[in-house]
């Protein structure tokens, strides 16, 4: 519905699931007939553990995005 706004929380999470942030967006649904939107958040946190690093957006509770960030150890030559 236009003018609905929805409030998306941003969590990320380090390799072994435990959350090390948690952020809340808000944001108003517009009047086009394709419902998309586009956000830019800068997230700031340690990536202190080598591995695979998520960050997840929800709505209501659900898991509507996830994305992984791998971080590696540097490559020393």
């Amino acid at each position: 519905e236009p003018k609905t706004i929805i409030n998306l929380k941003i969590v990320v999470r380090s390799p072994s699931g435990f959350q090390v942030l948690e952020e809340t967006q808000a944001f108003t649904v517009g009047y086009s007939l394709v419902r998309r939107s586009r956000l830019l958040r800068l997230l700031e946190f340690s990536g202190s553990q080598l591995g695979l690093w998520r960050i997840q957006v929800l709505a209501g509770g659900q898991v509507i995005g996830d994305y992984p960030i791998e971080i590696r150890a540097p490559v020393h030559d």
